[in-house]
């Protein structure tokens, strides 16, 4: 078989596959105007800029809650190995014009549609606290939760419990983005970048900070540290110590306050004070 065969062939094969997943999910996909629910998630893609959102958000909202098992399936695929090798082969054939993206187009269009629904969404709660304590692509699905809005805060703070550090840290930190998003001081920007592989456009999303976010998430994660549940205040003092001083070095004051804190949360609020502020953790007496 010629070299050229080969090619052709596994094309071939690769487009049968790709035919036959689509075929079997668009079965199981809600739909609105006759178009499943892949399509507008793709619309998002398309659309280029956010004037034209309104039709794909309308269309989200009539198909609601029937849109979350799918949504959740998209924010907890990860590619297989021979996904992977798959769209390295794309990337050095770039000349078969394959419909191939080399990265899951729809999970930026995920995330907005979660926007779209805000508290409609609470139903994905649970599937979302269990990605993230999975500790599996951790900051994609605490994006996902920020985007649900002040209504996920509770699953956070349940996720605040994890016994994973790094859980814990960016449950915390998710909680302060969504304080800060609704106070003006963290908001969320869109553009529009080809995929390497077929050119075609795919919505990417990013933080929109002002001057003052860094110093604001201070302190909420400060005020964090008088929360009644002992969870919480270990997995905000970790939070400030992950972010280190200079930045973190305000908050001091705050991990001396603790009252009666359980031990657990003394000796970590001891330990970021060490780190943080050496000379107010000797003048506090703590060694």
């Amino acid at each position: 078989m010629t070299k050229r065969a080969k090619i052709a062939l596994t094309v071939l094969l690769v487009a049968i596959i790709a035919l036959s997943i689509r075929i079997v999910t668009r079965e199981r996909e809600p739909a609105y105007c006759g178009e499943s629910l892949s399509y507008w998630l793709q619309e998002y893609n398309r659309a280029q800029n956010t004037a034209t959102f309104a039709p794909i958000d309308e269309a989200i909202h009539a198909m609601g809650t029937n849109a979350l098992p799918h949504l959740l399936s998209v924010l907890a695929h990860r590619d297989s190995s021979i996904g992977l090798q798959l769209a390295r082969w794309y990337s050095r054939h770039r000349w078969l014009n394959l419909p191939f993206y080399g990265e899951d187009r729809f999970v930026a269009p995920a995330m907005m549609a979660l926007k779209t629904l805000g508290p409609e969404a609470n139903p994905i709660l649970p599937g979302l606290q269990t990605l993230m304590e999975k500790n599996d692509n951790l900051e994609q699905t605490a994006q996902a939760l920020f985007f649900i809005g002040p209504t996920a805060i509770p699953t956070l703070e349940r996720i605040c419990r994890n016994t994973n550090q790094a859980v814990r840290i960016q449950a915390a930190i998710t909680i302060v983005e969504i304080k800060e998003s609704r106070l003006g001081y963290l908001g969320w920007a869109f553009s529009w970048q080809k995929s390497p592989i077929n050119g075609k456009p795919l919505l990417h999303l990013g933080w929109g900070y002002t001057l003052n976010t860094q110093e604001q998430a201070v302190r909420q994660l400060v005020e964090g540290l008088q929360n009644s549940d002992p969870a919480i205040r270990l997995a905000n003092i970790e939070a400030l110590q992950s972010i280190g001083a200079p930045t973190a070095k305000r908050a001091w004051a705050g991990l001396l306050d603790l009252g009666s804190a359980d031990p657990q949360v003394i000796r970590a609020a001891q330990e970021a004070l060490r780190q943080v502020d050496p000379q107010a953790a000797a003048t506090a007496g703590v060694k």
